[in-house]
């Protein structure tokens, strides 16, 4: 493996952690960086929200959304397994989420067990991610209500 493929490798590795650490932060100009101006979510497997295309900072607003109605979250990110061709990679990795909200004045805990598939693509300002899926694998305890529209 020669040096270049090592350094982007490690770049996309680092991409990833920083997703992670920029929700447990609550920086969400951080996080916006993260992104390409077009982002491909699915997170299907929890509550049924279909696939879809959406720039960053809708991406962003949603994910902001769904964080800010939890007291704390920590986000653990490991095995990572980055593959590049090219332009384009992907970073494989496993994932912990936990939260903690309140309801009817007491803490619950939701956490979810899955597997990430960040898709990312080498941009002029650095390697950055075009898709994020989620597989379920478990999860503990309920989410919190949806809310209301």
């Amino acid at each position: 493996m020669d040096l270049a493929t090592l350094l982007a490798e490690r770049d996309i590795s680092g991409l990833v952690t920083r997703y992670a650490k920029a929700l447990d932060d609550a920086d969400w100009k951080a996080f916006h960086g993260l992104f390409a101006e077009q982002v491909a979510i699915d997170t299907s497997g929890l509550r049924g929200v279909p696939p879809s295309v959406m720039d960053r900072d809708a991406w962003v607003a949603r994910v902001r959304g769904t964080v800010e109605q939890f007291e704390r979250v920590l986000h653990y990110s490991t095995n990572h397994v980055v593959e590049i061709d090219g332009d384009r990679g992907a970073c494989h990795s496993h994932a912990q989420n936990v939260h903690d909200y309140l309801l009817d004045g007491e803490t619950r805990h939701f956490v979810v067990h899955g597997r990430y598939t960040h898709e990312v693509r080498r941009t002029p300002q650095g390697w950055r991610i075009s898709a994020v899926r989620l597989a379920f694998v478990m999860r503990e305890g309920e989410p919190p209500p949806a809310p209301h529209a």
